[in-house]
């Protein structure tokens, strides 16, 4: 539209410049409103693509493979707790088997660590259902030999020494061996 066409229609000159200076006010809030409105799609546009960048580096997880994982370490945590208590038990009835040996002194480790693993296995088994420790230990040790030390280990005779036959004569070395003198 030009200033023509508007006089054409009957308009003034003057109104016709009001007219023209109204619209370019219009325009121009118009051509504000609508440069805002660029710089907020353009700030938005940049942020999206932020947003899209983080999206990418984000890892794909796969669900089923993470639900694989955590049953298998629920598996790991509960075998390892099963392991742990039976590790503590068998200490407990170590302890009170040693407990019930007293102060008895086995020859060998051997032979201790062998009277502890027959007492373990007959409390486990069935046949031996309600004997205590004291009894197992008194079956599996009764006239074993080679077991325990002995209490009262022989004393140590010392010898004669070196004995001159010639100077106590044939009578004395008779009584020494408890013998008559000839």
């Amino acid at each position: 539209m030009n200033k023509q066409e508007l006089t054409n229609l009957g308009l003034t000159e003057e109104q016709a410049n009001a007219v023209f200076a109204l619209n370019g006010k219009q325009i121009t809030a118009e051509q504000e409103k609508n440069r805002q409105l660029e710089n907020a799609l353009s700030t938005l546009q940049g942020e999206n693509d932020t947003y899209k960048e983080k999206l990418n580096d984000i890892e794909v997880v796969d669900v089923e493979k993470l639900k694989e994982e955590i049953s298998t370490l629920k598996e790991s945590i509960s075998k390892r707790q099963d392991d742990d208590n039976i590790a503590e038990s068998d200490k407990r009835i170590t302890e009170n088997i040693l407990a019930t040996i007293g102060d008895k002194q086995f020859t060998s480790a051997y032979a201790k660590n062998g009277i502890i693993s027959e007492i373990k296995a007959g409390l486990a088994d069935e046949k031996n259902a309600g004997k205590d420790i004291s009894k197992l230990f008194a079956e599996i040790t009764k006239d074993k030999d080679g077991i325990f030390q002995n209490p009262n280990p022989p004393a140590e005779i010392g010898g004669m020494g070196t004995v001159d036959a010639e100077v106590i004569g044939d009578n004395r070395a008779r009584t020494v061996m408890g013998l008559h003198a000839l």
